[in-house]
């Protein structure tokens, strides 16, 4: 499981949406302060990596389930790790250590912002 190539992950940056007829050609994404990710899904089993590199794989188990989503395909999603409290408030960022004090009322979900790889 590893013939998927390495990626840096996107990191948002601030800046001003153009007004005017350049407003359709632009996306923004939503800051969540959560733990930014790759997911490597490779042969049905899947993989997390913190922006750094680190493999937090371990430290977020109920995020598995993405491996059987992706119609069997390998692919490598661009994502923020994000916790919701009862009101779908996001809570802060938690750490990738697995000793944060998160239970299972506040799971871990994740947005995906880009696919960078879907072999063929």
């Amino acid at each position: 499981m590893a013939h998927l190539p390495a990626y840096q992950p996107m990191i948002a940056q601030a800046g001003a949406v153009p007004s005017g007829s350049d407003r359709d050609r632009w996306a923004v994404e939503m800051k969540w302060d959560g733990i930014r990710a790759l997911l490597y899904v490779e042969d049905g089993r899947m993989r997390i990596h913190s922006r750094n590199g680190a493999d937090v794989t371990a430290a977020y188990p109920e995020l598995q389930m993405l491996a059987g989503a992706v119609g069997g395909h390998d692919v490598v999603l661009d994502s923020e790790i994000v916790a919701f409290d009862a009101t779908s408030q996001a809570l802060p960022a938690l750490s990738t250590s697995g000793t944060s004090s998160r239970s299972s009322s506040s799971p871990q979900r994740t947005a995906v912002s880009d696919t960078k790889e879907v072999p063929q």
